[in-house]
């Protein structure tokens, strides 16, 4: 009700979290880096990356074809309740709200490793003391998100590799 409408992905699911083609990544980067559109990096990419990954460049892919689409709520269904609306977070002129976790960045060995293994043993110091984003629930609305979600295919194509093991 309320006008929500819940888009399953298993359709396109990837089993597991791993994806055979992820350690051409290194060099298939390089090829993706030069293709002069980001819609044509964020589909290169999408054979290479990992699941966890993968599932941003679906998001992106979809609002991009539904402008109808006023706001959006990107969830891990797993995590979700809906005990109120949730676009009530949504402040008057904002774009997206962010969830934090309970730990910094420089705390959290999981995803400190992450950013170590993607963009180099450097790349996590600057976040050091900032809150580690949840990746699982975020919302706004479908001009906010898709700026979020183009920035995040501009990260995928600087990362060096794609690793989820933890």
């Amino acid at each position: 009700g309320h006008g929500a409408l819940i888009v399953d992905s298993r359709p396109g699911r990837t089993r597991g979290m791993r994806n055979s083609w992820e350690r051409f990544w290194p060099v298939a980067r390089i090829v993706g880096q030069v293709l002069p559109a980001r819609d044509l990096r964020a589909r290169f990419a999408f054979a290479f990356v990992e699941p966890m990954v993968r599932r941003f460049l679906l998001y992106r892919e979809w609002l991009r074809g539904h402008h109808e689409v006023q706001r959006t709520l990107l969830a891990d269904v797993r995590d979700v309740v809906f005990q109120s609306d949730p676009f009530a977070l949504l402040e008057p002129g904002e774009d997206c709200v962010f969830f934090e976790e309970s730990r910094e960045v420089g705390a959290g060995a999981i995803n400190g490793g992450w950013i170590d293994r993607m963009f180099g043993p450097d790349a996590r110091q600057p976040f050091g003391e900032r809150k580690i984003i949840c990746a699982g629930t975020i919302l706004g609305t479908r001009n906010g998100l898709l700026r979020f979600l183009d920035a995040f295919v501009d990260g995928v194509m600087r990362a060096r590799r794609f690793d989820p093991d933890f």
